[in-house]
């Protein structure tokens, strides 16, 4: 069988991180707008799935 390495390297910690953060800025600001009452919620170009 065939490990990767048993720690994460810098970069991939960063990149999980700033992933991290992405999304929870996302969820933070679908919150908002749902309790502002607003259903419709245009997301940024690189939140939408692609068509």
């Amino acid at each position: 069988m065939i490990f990767g390495p048993a720690h994460r390297s810098y970069r991939d910690e960063q990149h999980c991180r700033s992933a991290r953060r992405r999304i929870r800025e996302t969820l933070a600001v679908r919150r908002a707008a749902a309790a502002a009452g607003q259903r419709s919620v245009e997301l940024p170009d690189e939140a939408k799935p692609a068509a």
